[in-house]
């Protein structure tokens, strides 16, 4: 069954970069997931729909108040490492999405 993963990120072009790489990674090791980005304006009226919502490290902030985001409960929130996102790096990107999933 294909995982939806969020990824809420104010950097649409390194997020991209990083997510079709994490995505090219994924289908290599057969691994089923959908891996979406969104800014933190957009993502409100979306972010149930998705198994897995991963933050940039800009956006650790919203970690201790998930009801900005309107985040169900039991939905998994995981904020990414510094160096893994700024260095787009997909493997960690990729750990962390089984880990959770």
């Amino acid at each position: 069954m294909m995982k939806k993963v969020l990824l809420v990120s104010p950097q649409a072009a390194a997020t991209k970069l990083l997510l079709e790489r994490t995505r090219q990674l994924a289908e290599s090791q057969g691994i089923a997931v959908d891996i979406s980005t969104m800014s933190e304006a957009e993502c409100h009226e979306h972010i149930n729909n998705f198994d897995l919502v991963l933050l940039s490290p800009h956006l650790r902030f919203l970690m201790s108040n998930k009801q900005m985001l309107s985040i169900k409960d039991d939905l998994p929130v995981e904020v990414l490492d510094s160096r893994d996102f700024g260095g787009l790096n997909a493997e960690a990107l990729l750990q962390t999405i089984v880990v959770y999933l």
